[in-house]
């Protein structure tokens, strides 16, 4: 997490489609803001313990199950009760290949992973696997 996302969302949307900011951030709305007049969908994730009713409707959410700064902590499930109250797309934090499963089929449509990705011994078949659950 940024703490000031405003800062970095040019270089962001220079080669994505989807600028994600965190609602603890400061300026996220700037940022989001900034992120649609460059051409690409502004995001909002939301830490555990914000609010789902918080993000503005329009924007894509991402759920943490863990807290930014985390990296590595294991996947709290509680934040699956998150993903059916607003507009959602996607979950975070801890996802496991077993994980990923369950966001799926808490529908969230995608997922972001990094710990168990990148320490997976064969990136490409963790992929595929957690494909395979969608």
């Amino acid at each position: 997490m940024v703490t000031r996302p405003l800062d970095h969302v040019d270089a962001w949307t220079d080669f994505c489609g989807l600028a994600v900011a965190h609602a603890e951030a400061y300026g996220w709305r700037e940022a989001a803001a900034r992120a649609e007049a460059r051409g690409a969908r502004p995001g909002l994730a939301l830490s555990p313990g914000t609010s789902p009713f918080d993000a503005p409707a329009e924007l894509d959410v991402l759920v943490m199950s863990v807290t930014p700064g985390h990296a590595g902590a294991a996947f709290d499930v509680s934040a699956l009760g998150v993903v059916g109250q607003a507009r959602m797309v996607g979950m975070g934090g801890g996802v496991t290949g077993e994980a990923a499963g369950r966001a799926v089929a808490a529908r969230a449509d995608w997922i972001v992973s990094g710990t168990a990705l990148f320490g997976a011994s064969h990136p490409r078949a963790w992929l595929r696997s957690v494909r395979g659950q969608a």
